[in-house]
């Protein structure tokens, strides 16, 4: 297998090599963060949503807030803030952690 049969960019750096750089970069960890919670929370509205057989208006009633604001929290593109997710967990009686573990020096990005 030469170097050519791995998957590259078509500006020639292997994409593995690309992505563990971007991985690095700050802003991309910023927004990479971002979307992990925003999808977090789209994810456990569809479903809390579907189980109980709600709509969007339905469900903003519940959790006092207005069908579209729903819709973008849905859509997995709006971060919700503080006063949102005390909002889910006392509408939905759910449980929201969040936890900051410091990664193991073997784990970290060699800086480059």
């Amino acid at each position: 297998m030469s170097s050519r049969d791995v998957d590259v960019s078509p500006l020639g750096a292997a994409h593995s090599v690309a992505a563990s750089r971007r991985a690095r970069h700050p802003d991309y960890q910023r927004r990479h963060l971002r979307q992990e919670m925003a999808e977090t929370v789209a994810r456990f509205l569809i479903g809390y949503r579907q189980k109980h057989g709600l709509t969007q208006a339905q469900l903003g009633v519940r959790l006092e807030m207005k069908e579209s604001a729903i819709s973008r929290l849905e859509s997995g593109d709006h971060v919700p803030n503080a006063d949102t997710l005390q909002r889910l967990r006392e509408g939905c009686r759910a449980e929201v952690t969040f936890a900051i573990v410091e990664r193991s020096q073997a784990r970290e990005p060699a800086l480059t």
